[in-house]
C-alpha cells in the first residue's frame, strides 16, 4: 500500500491539485502501519522505508496532520523496537522546530520527547520537558499526561509526598483519561504506605525501581525489580496488602506475555488466597481468567470468572467478566 501511494505521489499519475490529498493518505497509511505493527520483518529497513515515504509527504503536503502523527509514532518505534531512544529524541527535537508543525502536534511531540528522555535514562531532561508541557494551558490533555509521568518519576526518585499529591491531582483533573485509574491507585498506595506504621518509606523505596524501569521501558529490568521486591516482601496475612498485590499482578502480566502461564496464574491466585477481602482480589481473578483463556485453558479461565461473579458481585470487574463469559464458546 505504501508503494502504491508513493508512486502516485512521486509520479505524474495524479493531478497537481490532488497530490496533497494523496500525500496525506500516504502519511495515514504509514501511521496505520506503525499503529497496527504491519511493518517489514527487518525493523531497520522498515524505518528507512517509512522515513523516505514521510519525507515525500513533507514535500507535497507540509501541513498534513497525519504526517506529524506518523513522525511521532515513528519516533516511538525507533525508541521501543530499535531501542534507540536518543535517536528518537533527536528526531522529535527536529520536528519541534519545524514551522509547519500544527499546534496540536506540538503537545504530542513534547510528550513523546519526554518519554524518549525517560527511556534514554535522562531523567533531568525528561523532567524539564514534561514540566514545561505540564504548565502550558493550551495543551490540557497532554499536560495531564505529562503530570502523570512526572508523578511516577517523583515516585521512582523517592519524592513520596510530591508523587502522592501530583498523582491525586492528575486523577481528579483528568477522570476520563486512560491513565486516571492508575494515577489514583498509585497516589492512594503511597498514602497508605506512609500512614501505615508497618509500611513506611522502606517498602516504597523497594518498589521504586519497579516504577522507574517501567518509565524507562526496560521490561527485563522491571521484571527483575518486581521479582526482587516480591522475594524481599513478606505478606501481612489477612486483610489487605495493596503494594504487594499490585506488584504480584504487574509481574503476572509480564509472565503471561512471556508465555509463563503457570507462574502468572499462581501470582493471581496468591493475591486472592492471601487477601480474599483485599482491594485487588477481584482484579486478580479477572486477570487470572484472561491469562488462562488466552493460553487455551478455557475451562479454568471460565472458572476464575465465575468465581469472581459469585464471590465479588459488586466489584468493578464483574461486568467485564460477564461479557467475557458470554463470548466464550
Amino acid at each position: 500500500m505504501i508503494d502504491v501511494f508513493d508512486e502516485l505521489v512521486s509520479g505524474d499519475l495524479v493531478p497537481r491539485n490532488q497530490q496533497a490529498r494523496v500525500a496525506d493518505l500516504l502519511a495515514g497509511v504509514c501511521e496505520d502501519a506503525l499503529e497496527l505493527g504491519l511493518l517489514d520483518a527487518d525493523p531497520e529497513r522498515a524505518v528507512a522505508r517509512l522515513e523516505a515515504a514521510l519525507e515525500l509527504v513533507k514535500r507535497r503536503s507540509p501541513g498534513s496532520t497525519r504526517l506529524y502523527a506518523a513522525k511521532i509514532k515513528l519516533a516511538g518505534y525507533t525508541r521501543d523496537v530499535l531501542r534507540r531512544p536518543r535517536e528518537a529524541a533527536q528526531s522529535l527535537e527536529r520536528l519541534l522546530v519545524d514551522l509547519d508543525l500544527p499546534l496540536e502536534g506540538v503537545a504530542l511531540a513534547r510528550l513523546a520527547l519526554g518519554e524518549c528522555h525517560l527511556a534514554a535514562g535522562d531523567s533531568a531532561r525528561a523532567r524539564a520537558v514534561l514540566s514545561r508541557l505540564g504548565t502550558n494551558p493550551q495543551f490540557s490533555a497532554a499536560a495531564g499526561h505529562a503530570h502523570y509521568l512526572l508523578g511516577r518519576l517523583d515516585f521512582a526518585q523517592g519524592a513520596w509526598e510530591n508523587a502522592r499529591d501530583r498523582l491525586a491531582a492528575v486523577a481528579l483533573d483528568n477522570p476520563s483519561a486512560n491513565y486516571a485509574n492508575d494515577a489514583l491507585d498509585l497516589g492512594l498506595l503511597i498514602a497508605e504506605e506512609l500512614s501505615n506504621p508497618s509500611g513506611s518509606p522502606q517498602r516504597l523505596e523497594a518498589y521504586a525501581p519497579c516504577v522507574y524501569w517501567e518509565l524507562a521501558r526496560r521490561p527485563v529490568y522491571r521484571q527483575e525489580a518486581l521479582e526482587g521486591f516480591l522475594a524481599a516482601t513478606v505478606s501481612g496475612g489477612g486483610g489487605d496488602d495493596n503494594l504487594l498485590d499490585r506488584a504480584r499482578l504487574d509481574l503476572a502480566l509480564i509472565y503471561a506475555e512471556a508465555g509463563w502461564v503457570e507462574k502468572a496464574a499462581a501470582l493471581c491466585a496468591a493475591v486472592v488466597g492471601e487477601h480474599p477481602d483485599g482491594t485487588r482480589a477481584a482484579a486478580a481473578l479477572y486477570r487470572q481468567g484472561e491469562i488462562l483463556v488466552m493460553a487455551g485453558r478455557v475451562r479454568e479461565g471460565r472458572g476464575a470468572w465465575e468465581r469472581l461473579l459469585a464471590q465479588y458481585p459488586d466489584a468493578l470487574e464483574t461486568e467485564d467478566a460477564r461479557a467475557k463469559l458470554r463470548s466464550l464458546p
